[in-house]
């Protein structure tokens, strides 16, 4: 009789052990799903950077804890409170580009572009492919000196060796506001710069 109740019982130790890696194996497997929709929801997949939504996700944190900031004795300490560039970035002719070299080629612009931005500006800023060939940046106030010059470089596709340029319009986020008035704001001022020949960077207002 003991010995069929030690049978019995490492029996149902050994299906509990059983269920329990399967439920582990399950929570596993939809941990990677989760992750994996994550970055499709969040990440471009050419570029490998933010896409719009990521974009947008980020930035309104930063943007939220700007809002809440208050006059504290770390922004006396700063002499001056926080602020926020918001900054969009076109490629200039971008479909003459894709009408010349192709569609692969267009894509390596498209890449090298992202990658361009990502060592201009700083680690913790954030960078998305906004939509098609345009690009937003979000960064602090105090990193104005990195846009005191064009923004030019070269992209190897093939045999061809392919200049671009980039056109941008950039704005101060005004704290409380929404940032789709911010990306209108740096919008018109892009397209000024598009008017103005292209290859240049204009400040909304300026």
């Amino acid at each position: 009789m003991k010995q069929l109740k030690n049978q019995a019982s490492k029996s149902v130790i050994g299906t509990l052990r059983r269920k329990v890696r399967g439920q582990a194996a399950t929570i596993r497997k939809q941990a990677c799903e989760i992750k994996k929709w994550k970055r499709l929801s969040f990440y471009d997949e050419l570029t490998e950077i933010l896409n719009r939504r990521g974009g947008i996700e980020e930035i309104s944190l930063v943007t939220a804890e700007l809002r809440s900031l208050k006059e504290d004795g770390e922004m006396r300490k700063n002499k001056q409170p926080r602020s926020i560039v918001i900054g969009l970035f076109d490629i200039d002719r971008f479909k003459g580009i894709n009408d010349k070299f192709g569609h692969k080629a267009g894509d390596a612009v498209i890449k090298k572009t992202a990658e361009f931005l990502e060592n201009e500006f700083r680690e913790y800023d954030v960078i998305c492919r906004w939509g098609g060939e345009e690009f937003l940046v979000a960064f602090q106030g105090d990193e104005w000196d990195l846009l005191k010059k064009t923004f030019g470089f070269n992209v190897k596709s093939g045999k061809q060796n392919i200049r671009v340029t980039l056109s941008g319009g950039v704005t101060n986020y005004r704290r409380g506001e929404e940032l789709y008035e911010a990306v209108e704001r740096a919008d018109a001022a892009m397209y000024r710069s598009k008017e103005m020949g292209r290859n240049r960077i204009t400040v909304h207002g300026q």
